[in-house]
């Protein structure tokens, strides 16, 4: 109660923050695959299966937003799915930027849930019963925009959700 107590806190007082424009946004080098490694050792390792090269992927943004980005999709991801399965965190390099690609096996999304996801406090009806504030998302894709980037939502009802998270050069 404690650990979702202060998980609230946390979201309420970053989307002050973000609102006021008092959000710092500090772009530097870092590793986008040392990033992603780092955020899935925040999960239990049998619940992520991560697909990334062995070696580093330099990228030019705010390694701090884009984790807290990634750990809110990947959590989501997590908290959706059935316990025996695995969310899938996939790397990829595009021509003009990196993508990486979250995909769960949870309940899915209606095309109106899909296309009203990112909006702050909202939440599908049909998860009402899985804890949430509906403000992770909305930060997640205020973050990603942050960097120029998007996030873009693909989902089938009973079949999962795929969350792409393109973040350009």
């Amino acid at each position: 109660s404690v650990q979702r107590l202060v998980g609230l806190l946390d979201n309420v007082l970053r989307l002050s923050m973000v609102e006021e424009g008092k959000e710092v946004f500090s772009p530097a080098m870092f590793d986008m695959c040392e990033a992603i490694r780092l955020m899935t050792d925040c999960f239990d390792e049998k619940r992520i299966e991560c697909m990334i090269d062995d070696g580093q992927m330099h990228y030019y943004g705010d390694q701090r937003l884009v984790e807290y980005a990634l750990h809110n999709v990947i959590s989501n991801g997590i908290k959706f799915s059935p316990e025996n399965e695995k969310v899938s965190i996939r790397l990829t390099t595009l021509p003009a930027g990196l993508e990486i690609c979250v995909t769960d096996k949870g309940p899915g999304m209606s095309v109106e849930a899909s296309a009203r996801a990112g909006e702050k406090f909202h939440r599908d009806s049909r998860t009402s019963h899985i804890e949430g504030t509906g403000l992770g998302l909305h930060l997640a894709q205020r973050f990603i925009e942050y960097h120029s980037g998007k996030i873009h939502f693909e989902s089938t009802l009973g079949q999962g959700t795929t969350v792409r998270l393109f973040f350009p050069y």
